[in-house]
């Protein structure tokens, strides 16, 4: 079970299946418009990435799904005062929890 457990929250595997539990993480592509999430993981495997943890989008911070919900499309995202648009390929390894279920 563990095994399997570990399989399924792979960080380094590409996220494709749109499933997403209350509790636990989900990629910021998943993520429902309209609610507050608070980001578990971030992967800087990129330059963008390193960037955006330079502008704050780290483990711990709060953001909120402005557009986007489909894995597909780019997704726009609010932190405080400041709005990021994200391509879904980024989005995909920032991985995020409710901010409520937190």
């Amino acid at each position: 079970m563990e095994a399997r457990w570990r399989q399924f929250f792979n960080p380094f595997k590409r996220y494709r299946d749109a499933v997403s539990s209350p509790d636990g993480p989900i990629p910021l592509n998943s993520a429902c418009p309209g609610v507050c999430w608070r980001v578990v993981r971030v992967h800087p495997d990129s330059p963008e990435l390193c960037r955006l943890c330079e502008m704050g989008l780290t483990p711990g911070c709060q953001l909120r799904v402005v557009r986007g919900g489909r894995r597909d499309e780019p997704i726009v995202i609010e932190m405080g005062e400041s709005r990021v648009c994200l391509n879904a390929q980024i989005a995909e390894k920032v991985w995020v929890q409710d901010a409520l279920s937190a």
